[in-house]
């Protein structure tokens, strides 16, 4: 077994503990809904991580998609949090990380540089796109939990779904604390199905859940098998479904 994956192991042992003392009562500002109980006690997990001594934090879900519906409840959270700002990063569409790190120095007294101590406020980096960063890129923000660890930057990104790219990202992430979402029962999905009913949330949750990324998940309860055929037939609207299921979720949870 690699170091990463004991360190995800050991921060997944905790999650599921019956222990009160192991994990954090939270009350969130928001109206939340989980997928499960594991869920809920990473997310807190990871909430108090980003406010403790080290707030390097890896939201990994094995491939599952709700990493990003989770990622989107961790922002709408700390946004309005008084004593954190958001900084956004998206390699992807050419955000220059340099000039964002070099920005925040900008603040810091040359005589902490290299202290472990700082009155600076906390911020939060937010990694999108994180596959698209470059090696240069993965340097400097491993550099903020380390020589620049007086800046008071903490991270969060998202493990990437695709297994080369998650493995890969777990290695360059090897300071950061890796909190797994782990799939859900049978039977949790089938308590999901049943809410969906009457709560439209959670018909959006269950729509994102049936496009998931790999196998984690058997076919959703409830759902009629369709021929190969019929299946041809409805590519188009299929298409139409992912892109807007999305578009769905987002309207339930906003960054600004």
């Amino acid at each position: 077994m690699q170091e990463n994956d004991l360190k995800v192991v050991a921060i997944q042992t905790l999650a599921d503990s019956n222990d009160a003392d192991s994990v954090e009562t939270l009350r969130w500002k928001s109206d939340v809904n989980f997928f499960c109980l594991q869920h809920e006690r990473m997310m807190a997990q990871i909430l108090v991580g980003t406010k403790s001594d080290k707030p390097f934090c890896v939201l990994d879900s094995s491939g599952v998609a709700y990493r990003d519906f989770y990622k989107e409840i961790l922002i709408s959270e700390l946004k309005d949090d008084e004593n954190i700002r958001l900084l956004f990063f998206d390699p992807k569409f050419g955000d220059d990380l340099v000039k964002l790190i070099n920005k925040e120095l900008e603040e810091l007294p040359l005589s902490q540089v290299g202290e472990r101590e700082t009155d600076q406020i906390r911020r939060i980096l937010v990694i999108d796109n994180e596959s698209y960063t470059s090696d240069l890129e993965w340097a400097l923000i491993d550099s903020l939990t380390n020589e620049l660890r007086a800046s008071n930057i903490g991270v969060l990104v998202a493990a990437p779904a695709e297994s080369v790219l998650r493995a890969e990202l777990l290695e360059k992430a090897a300071n950061f604390d890796v909190f797994n979402l782990r799939k859900l029962s049978g039977e949790e999905v089938e308590n999901l199905v049943g809410q969906a009913v009457e709560a439209p949330e959670k018909a959006v949750m269950l729509a994102m859940l049936d496009q998931k990324e790999d196998d984690s998940v058997g076919s959703i309860p409830g759902v009629d098998e369709v021929s190969a055929g019929e299946k041809e037939n409805e590519v188009e609207v299929e298409f139409k479904v992912k892109s807007n299921m999305w578009q769905r979720l987002r309207g339930l949870i906003k960054r600004s």
